[in-house]
């Protein structure tokens, strides 16, 4: 994948969510590239950096869904675009091969199978583009199974803990694809590395940071350069989206808030207000408020 003397026709995006306000406007772009361009590869931080992964143009995407809702619908639902920045595209939009989501509450080794067959079909339809997994499912409840070492001690042990995402990385990483985790959701398993290592698949990310957790990332690092002692971080996130909807769940939103704070405290390099209270003084509330819909508010004091 590396090898710049094999020049690929493009990259195949295989999206678990494509349905979601992320995905579907993912889709919209993935048409625009195609027929224009000029309105997304300006946008893009390594549209130039990788010649031989093909033209940005020539980007494909196809994925899985729970939603009954058309591609188009479900962007339209979740109003990221604006009627006449998506209308254009489309017909393009519902050509885009959507498989249904394996049901999160089957066997794990089925669920594998099933997205397993799914990608086959996927590369299949599409030979000589380069496939990689993007994982855009919501926040998930946090687990522990980091305690497995190795695929056969987690499939034996995984037992009734529903996480989708997982199903989708083990498919990918079997299948020797790499994997973008744009969620909060640690997939990255002591025993999910292992294969990805052995097989040479790396994978890649945790947590897109659109929002809130990046406009923190962007403060802590700058009063970090300045060498600012930082005694306290009240944080607040107004968002009115499915993903928003979706952290009402104390259990769901517990590992997206660990995130934020471990984000914090892995840039400043301390947790802010142990010093001076004996614990940490660094607070993240996620509020869910349905007029803000996607566009989301964050609050740093």
């Amino acid at each position: 994948m590396n090898n710049s003397k094999n020049v690929n026709k493009g990259v195949l995006l295989l999206v678990a969510g494509v349905k979601g306000a992320i995905g579907s406007t993912l889709a919209a772009a993935v048409a625009a590239l195609k027929d224009n361009p000029e309105l997304v590869v300006p946008y893009l931080m390594t549209g130039d950096q990788f010649p031989y992964m093909g033209s940005p143009s020539n980007i494909r995407i196809a994925g899985w869904d729970v939603s009954r809702l058309s591609l188009k619908d479900a962007m339209a639902h979740h109003g990221v675009l604006e009627k006449g920045a998506r209308e254009p595209y489309s017909k393009t939009i519902d050509a885009v091969p959507v498989q249904d989501a394996p049901d999160i509450g089957d066997d794990l080794g089925r669920q594998v199978a099933t997205i397993k067959k799914d990608i086959g079909e996927f590369t299949s339809a599409n030979p000589g583009f380069s496939p990689v997994l993007v994982n855009l499912l919501p926040a998930g409840k946090c687990h522990d199974l980091n305690r497995f070492k190795d695929l056969s001690a987690l499939y034996d042990g995984a037992g009734d803990v529903p996480i989708a995402d997982l199903a989708y990385v083990l498919a990918a990483v079997e299948s020797g694809i790499p994997v973008v985790n744009f969620t909060p959701n640690e997939v990255e398993l002591p025993a999910v590395v292992k294969e990805a290592e052995n097989r040479g698949i790396p994978i890649a990310g945790r947590d897109g940071k659109t929002g809130q957790t990046y406009l923190k990332m962007v403060l802590a690092s700058a009063f970090r350069a300045r060498k600012l002692f930082i005694n306290g971080w009240y944080s607040m996130n107004i968002l009115g989206n499915a993903d928003g909807e979706n952290l009402l769940n104390p259990e769901h939103a517990a590992c997206k808030l660990t995130n934020k704070t471990d984000l914090l405290e892995q840039i400043l390099g301390y947790q802010p207000g142990v010093n001076a209270y004996g614990k940490s003084a660094h607070k993240v509330h996620i509020d869910y408020y349905p007029p803000r819909g996607d566009a989301k508010e964050a609050w740093d004091v």
